[in-house]
């Protein structure tokens, strides 16, 4: 990455780390406010594999962002409300933020293990990350898909 772009990257990890109000519930647009931040930190890379950790987050994120306008206001009021009426959809909120938080804990712990672990390649950080969130739920199919373009080319 460019010295220029240090600026900008430093703008978008600050958004990252918006605070979200949890005090009666995760308010659901900032989370998906928050959301977004990630997103824009993926959009700093132009690496394949960013690109499409891009895209299953937005799907997710747009998948909750469409229920806003309920009377809910909060992912548990989201997912309570959907629960209620006994909504399985392809569009239901429950399948979306199952693998939003997957794919956001899979992120989280590819990076966090990246800045603590000295001279290790990103790919190796995601790989290790991949297998400890996301391969579980994987089937045979993806799996080697996922390794072979999805964490080996990243930067």
């Amino acid at each position: 990455m460019e010295r220029s772009n240090h600026h900008h990257v430093r703008a978008v990890l600050q958004n990252c780390q918006a605070d979200v109000d949890i005090d009666n519930g995760v308010n659901a647009a900032e989370f998906c406010e928050a959301c977004d931040a990630v997103i824009a930190f993926f959009d700093l890379f132009t690496n394949a594999p960013f690109a499409v950790v891009r895209s299953d987050l937005y799907s997710k994120i747009t998948k909750v962002r469409a229920r806003l306008d309920t009377r809910e206001e909060t992912l548990e009021g989201l997912l309570e409300d959907e629960k209620a009426r006994g909504y399985k959809g392809p569009d239901a909120v429950t399948g979306a933020m199952t693998w939003l938080l997957r794919s956001l804990r899979f992120t989280s712990m590819g990076l966090r293990r990246n800045m603590t672990s000295e001279g290790e390649e990103v790919s190796t950080s995601m790989t290790w990350a991949y297998g400890e969130t996301l391969k579980p739920y994987h089937g045979w199919a993806v799996r080697p898909i996922f390794l072979r373009h999805g964490t080996t080319s990243m930067l």
